[in-house]
């Protein structure tokens, strides 16, 4: 499909450049509720939003790290 090959390509240049591309460094900060009165603003948690593709290429890095020690 269209996605894969896209995503192919995008992989390919990142293992041949070592530079990931902007949208993957970049993150939407959103807050989660986690517990208390929903007013104190410490009764909530920063959550990383990230790019699908960006979050797998972590995973892949992480695995490669992890075989070679």
């Amino acid at each position: 499909s269209w996605w894969k090959r896209s995503s192919s390509h995008i992989y390919k240049q990142f293992w041949s450049t070592r530079v990931a591309p902007d949208d993957w460094r970049l993150a939407n900060v959103t807050h989660i509720y986690k517990k208390g009165q929903k007013d104190n603003p410490s009764n909530y948690r920063p959550v990383r939003m990230t790019l699908v593709l960006g979050k797998a290429m972590e995973q892949i890095v992480l695995s490669v790290i992890t075989w070679c020690m």
